[in-house]
């Protein structure tokens, strides 16, 4: 029988949970971090290289957040913890381009292999992406929501098959180690059973929900899904579904995606836990519409910014409930 532990730990890359993180992480032998291989890491992690200079050589979407991570991690480090990088289907898309870049044609990608596999899905992805955009420039609802449907779709389909190759590579890594920490953005739930399906007979696995303490204490609830999220993993699951429930999934999402604060919050600046606060006020807001009202919403809120379409949104709502 094993010995061995593994901890799936389901975040959101905010600055915020990242001391629930810290919690969940200290103790384990090896921590694997969900991003791909990038240049300077292992400098930044001994301390050879500052995490300013770190970050410069690096794009990250989340700044803050990746500057805090990494004063987490160069610390857990320190106390004798592996802290490695491990997303090899973004591995695999990096090398992808590279060899675009270099003059490479996708003819020249040869069939039956892991490489064919992410640039398939990743270009579906890319065009699904490219067509709600087009749809979105339409202002016609309805196609706008066909067009959420079939990205979340595509979205779903290069989701498992990250999370494949993913848990492949972290079953191999667990080898080495009897306690291992894998760090996850939430939504990528099956994960869960990629990993089971390959853990060694007898190894513990426990699935952790960082914000779960914060959630139960303000909704009652353990998960925070927008509907946008939740459409992309009932797709994960059942790739087929059709029927009214992703129509409303999807309209809710477009007006979720008007109200809900994209931008880094520090939990520094005014109450703690901003992002999650906002997300449950967005969802709330979302979730409350049929689909006739999601359309009629909609179409006040695009023009708007985040702040006034929150305002707007929750105005009009109450004047409809009253």
């Amino acid at each position: 029988m094993s010995s061995k532990h593994l901890c799936l730990g389901f975040t959101s890359y905010r600055p915020e949970t990242l001391p629930l993180a810290r919690g969940a992480m200290e103790g384990h032998e090896a921590i694997l971090l969900e991003e791909p291989q990038t240049p300077g890491f292992e400098e930044m992690l001994s301390g050879v290289m500052d995490i300013a200079k770190y970050l410069e050589l690096n794009d990250y979407e989340f700044p803050d957040y990746t500057r805090r991570s990494c004063d987490l991690i160069r610390d857990l480090h320190s106390r004798g913890a592996a802290v490695r990088q491990v997303d090899p289907f973004m591995d695999e898309l990096i090398g992808i381009h590279e060899f675009f870049i270099s003059g490479g044609e996708p003819d020249g990608i040869p069939s039956n292999t892991v490489t064919r596999e992410v640039y398939e899905a990743e270009r579906e992805w890319t065009k699904r992406l490219l067509a709600f955009y087009k749809a979105s420039r339409s202002g016609e609802f309805d196609r706008i929501v066909a067009s959420v449907k079939a990205f979340a779709r595509a979205d779903a389909q290069r989701g498992r098959l990250r999370d494949r190759m993913r848990a492949e590579k972290i079953t191999e890594i667990l080898a080495e180690f009897n306690s291992v920490y894998v760090e996850a953005g939430y939504i990528h739930i099956p994960l869960m059973p990629e990993l089971l399906r390959r853990l060694p007979r007898g190894c513990r696995f426990t699935p952790v929900y960082l914000t779960e303490p914060v959630l139960l204490k303000l909704t009652g609830r353990r998960r925070l899904l927008g509907p946008g999220d939740v459409l992309t993993l009932l797709y994960a699951f059942r790739p087929d579904r059709r029927d009214s429930r992703c129509d409303l999934l999807a309209a809710r999402s477009l007006v979720y995606n008007q109200v809900v604060i994209k931008e880094e919050m520090s939990p520094e600046h005014g109450e703690d836990y901003p992002h999650t606060r906002d997300e449950i006020e967005a969802i709330g807001l979302a979730g409350s519409l049929d689909y006739a009202q999601c359309r009629e919403l909609f179409h006040r809120l695009r023009t708007l910014s985040t702040s006034e379409a929150k305002d707007r949104a929750r105005e009009w709502i109450r004047l409809r409930s009253s």
